[in-house]
């Protein structure tokens, strides 16, 4: 049996907490195991599973930022080593 969950991002950094909302399909499939797939369409989408506190959050947030503005080589293309 096939389970979706649909989840709305709001764009750069989102963060969600899912587990009450899987708990919660599990519920209605009247399944205490099973297996969760992700899937998501976009080509720069990453997924992290960490324990949804706030402080853990901020952390991999401000992880992310950054990685983000950190100086990367260019690998591919012109100029490429």
């Amino acid at each position: 049996m096939i389970r979706e969950l649909e989840v709305e991002s709001t764009g750069h950094n989102f963060t969600c907490d899912l587990p009450d909302r899987i708990a919660e399909l599990a519920q209605r499939a009247n399944s205490a195991d099973g297996m969760l797939s992700v899937f998501a369409r976009g080509s720069t989408i990453g997924f992290t599973l960490v324990r949804y506190e706030p402080g853990a959050v901020q952390d991999l947030q401000r992880a992310m930022e950054s990685s983000a503005r950190a100086p990367l080589p260019v690998t591919f293309g012109p100029g490429a080593p």
